[in-house]
């Protein structure tokens, strides 16, 4: 007989799957106001790479984004459902990472925006995670 996980955990995914979804939002709509502000010449990939050599604040810019939507996800998983756990965080995080690596392998981007970027997800994911924790459930406590 086929046994379903409980009605608590079905809402730990839920919430964690829908801050895996604003996270993912957040992330492409900052990525698109940041190709508005600094365009891109559209064309063959070296014409692309060259690009990114040479505006930092386009990739500057994309680190915003990543870090943003991930905190958000964080962030929104854990005010959704109160009894979630911070590793859902770190998996959100994760698969946020392995999208985030479809758009590096893409086009050609300096060694040191992989390692920025591949280090940030996991920390921003925690850090709004951390922060809905302490700040909103300590007002929820006090009132």
């Amino acid at each position: 007989m086929i046994s379903f996980p409980s009605d608590k955990i079905m809402w730990k995914v839920a919430s964690a799957g829908f801050g895996l979804i604003c996270g993912v939002a957040i992330i492409a709509l900052m990525n698109q106001l940041n190709y508005l502000f600094y365009p891109v010449p559209e064309g063959r990939p070296e014409v692309l790479a060259v690009s990114y050599f040479a505006n930092p604040l386009l990739l500057a810019g994309k680190l915003i984004s990543i870090a943003a939507g991930c905190f958000f996800a964080g962030a929104i998983s854990r005010l959704l459902h109160q009894g979630i756990e911070m590793v859902y965080a770190i998996a959100i995080a994760v698969v946020l990472m392995m999208l985030g690596l479809a758009d590096l392998f893409t086009a050609e981007y300096p060694v040191w925006y992989w390692f920025v970027s591949l280090l940030v997800y996991v920390p921003a994911s925690i850090a709004g995670f951390i922060f809905i924790e302490r700040f909103h459930f300590k007002q929820t406590e006090e009132t």
